[in-house]
């Protein structure tokens, strides 16, 4: 438990946002644990890594290509959440941790809008905008889900939660990223990872199937973190199926005893 706290942390003390003392305990701990020690030189080197990271610039003729497209776009009342990358490039944070995901939505937005000039440029000249609107929506959502289902099966730890953090803007994601979610859920090695996907998960609860495998997941799951997360979610949705899961959770000698509290609590919720 005391492993798993503080390596939720990491980033923190890594972008030296943590007080002096919270920094005196983490590095007290990383003295004695030579496993966090090891997981913290891995995760401080990834992040310099995604401090290196640079935008790639188009072409002086797809960047007016591009930001034609965006103006029709804008002007048929075309939902413009994906046109907030383009704010969030200009807005030169430094942190790495904020760029990394500053930095996936403008390249998948730009990539979804080139694809879109490029696939109107075969359109006829007698089509409508709206269709061309229509069929460039189209377009940006099935590439939207692919890069996510992409980075979702990645062996890095940070490529998956990029991809969680993508899952997230999807307005109806389809079932192969719903399963890798879950999949991502149930066994990811990474406890960040785990976390993350609860968090996305709660945006999809209004499908009954999703809820249902929440429950199962909390009969799996033995990273304390993760079950107190998954109870909180559980007990705000009303999820009175997960009531015999939590109470086997408070029963179970085998449970941390943050957790069989919490769980307590949830049931407390819920009846």
């Amino acid at each position: 438990m005391k492993c798993e706290r503080i390596r939720t942390s990491f980033p923190e003390y890594i972008g030296g946002s943590l007080n002096p003392e919270e920094r005196r305990c983490i590095e007290k701990h990383l003295s004695e644990c030579e496993k966090c020690a090891k997981e913290l030189a891995s995760m401080s080197e990834m992040w310099a890594e995604l401090g290196r990271i640079t935008p790639e610039e188009p072409s002086p003729s797809l960047r007016t290509a591009f930001y034609e497209k965006l103006e029709t776009w804008r002007a048929h009342t075309v939902d413009e959440s994906l046109a907030e990358p383009v704010r969030l490039k200009r807005s030169g944070m430094s942190n790495p941790f904020i760029r990394l995901l500053a930095v996936s939505r403008p390249v998948l937005a730009a990539a979804c809008l080139i694809l879109g000039v490029a696939a109107g440029m075969g359109i006829e000249r007698s089509a409508t905008p709206r269709r061309d609107v229509a069929e460039l929506r189209k377009e940006v959502t099935e590439l939207h889900g692919m890069v996510t289902a992409s980075l979702l099966n990645q062996s890095s730890a940070i490529e998956r939660l990029k991809g969680i953090a993508l899952s997230r803007q999807l307005k109806e994601p389809g079932d192969e990223v719903l399963s890798l979610l879950l999949l991502k859920l149930n066994s990811d090695s990474n406890v960040n990872v785990r976390l993350a996907a609860v968090g996305a998960l709660s945006g999809m609860s209004d499908l009954p199937w999703i809820r249902a495998e929440l429950v199962a997941s909390l009969s799996r799951e033995t990273s304390p973190l993760v079950q107190i997360a998954l109870i909180d979610l559980l007990a705000g949705l009303r999820e009175t199926r997960a009531v015999e899961v939590m109470r086997a959770l408070s029963l179970d000698t085998a449970t941390n005893e943050t957790v069989k509290k919490h769980a307590r609590w949830g049931i407390q919720q819920l009846l």
